[in-house]
């Protein structure tokens, strides 16, 4: 039995499109617009997308896309590119240019809208806020709020809040009030958790989580010892998904969960390291090293009390997002990779 090869497949596939279009070419189709005809190819492309396993979504009119910005709601996936604010319909996989801007980074998405980060080349903090539409576009945040230069490296909502991360300070920003407020000095990584900051110093190199009453901004210490350099207890990432905390802590390299009051370990490795813990729709999901180049994301099921693997990566230098199935990361020399995940 003769069998078709993979690159054959795709050419019957796109022969297929080419087809369906020259079949659909009446007076209208003529007259239209190249978008119109583009997101006619599209949505083919969708569906071949569908069959093969890889994102054709990720439309080339978007220029250079930034991966580590890649984020959905239900119904779309958005994400940013040298031209701008990108979104793509899930269902039909239409492409659109929502905001043409440049420079723009770490967008998260609430419900009504996208905020985003512009670097305007000055290293000053410059956050922003759109509908998901592309309009109504306003400035929340830049130097005069923020007065720590640098580009802002995370940004978060919680409530009516923004919570802004410039190299190792954390500010919080009222969008009601136009507020802002310096809420820690020396923060490596951080998260908002039931109205409390959870988060892991730099600076003082404790290894501790610390949780702060965002109020007062008192400390207590949650998990660690809180002394400098520890030699055990030390907590390298952590975070909250689906209620739980989700910690990694070395040496050795273990990962464990905290619930209601008590951790317990889920897995434990020797020669590799942990070298993320990101959420996707309310799970954990871990990138452990193989110590060779080699990398496996890793998911913790609640429901089995177990540890799954999903992908397998062959390199991995961080900005790990998941979104609608697919792992997309920054590879070797920062290039974009993605794959999709096995589950």
């Amino acid at each position: 039995m003769k069998i078709i090869s993979y690159k054959k497949i795709i050419l019957i596939l796109m022969c297929m499109s080419m087809l369906s279009l020259l079949g659909c070419t009446d007076n209208k189709i003529l007259k239209s617009n190249k978008n119109q005809v583009s997101n006619k190819v599209h949505k083919i492309n969708n569906k071949i997308s569908n069959f093969l396993g890889f994102p054709i979504y990720l439309d080339p009119r978007a220029g250079k896309v930034a991966y580590s910005t890649i984020t959905e709601d239900d119904y779309f996936i958005y994400y940013c590119s040298e031209n701008g604010i990108n979104r793509v319909d899930k269902k039909t996989g239409e492409y659109k240019l929502i905001l043409k801007c440049k420079n723009t980074g770490n967008l998260i998405l609430s419900d009504r809208y996208i905020f985003f980060v512009v670097e305007n080349g000055s290293k000053d903090c410059c956050i922003l806020r759109v509908d998901k539409d592309g309009k109504n576009l306003l400035k929340l945040v830049d130097k005069k709020n923020v007065p720590e230069r640098g580009y802002c490296i995370e940004l978060s909502l919680y409530d009516d809040e923004i919570y802004i991360r410039v190299i190792g300070k954390v500010y919080s920003f009222n969008m009601s009030s136009y507020n802002i407020r310096l809420l820690c000095e020396d923060a490596d990584s951080f998260q908002i958790h039931n109205g409390y900051m959870y988060y892991i110093d730099h600076g003082e190199k404790t290894f501790t989580i610390y949780k702060r009453n965002l109020n007062n901004l008192k400390d207590q210490i949650f998990l660690g010892k809180g002394i400098s350099m520890p030699q055990s207890d030390i907590y390298d990432n952590f975070l909250w998904a689906g209620g739980d905390l989700y910690y990694s802590t070395r040496v050795p390299w273990k990962i464990h969960k905290y619930s209601e009051g008590k951790s317990v370990l889920i897995n434990s490795t020797k020669n590799n390291y942990v070298s993320d813990i990101v959420e996707y729709k309310g799970q954990a999901y871990f990138v452990i090293s193989d110590g060779d180049d080699t990398y496996r994301i890793k998911k913790y099921s609640s429901k089995d009390n177990a540890v799954f693997e999903v992908a397998e990566l062959k390199d991995y230098y961080g900005g790990l997002r998941m979104v609608n199935g697919y792992a997309y990361y920054y590879g070797k020399d920062y290039k974009n990779q993605y794959i999709k995940l096995n589950e």
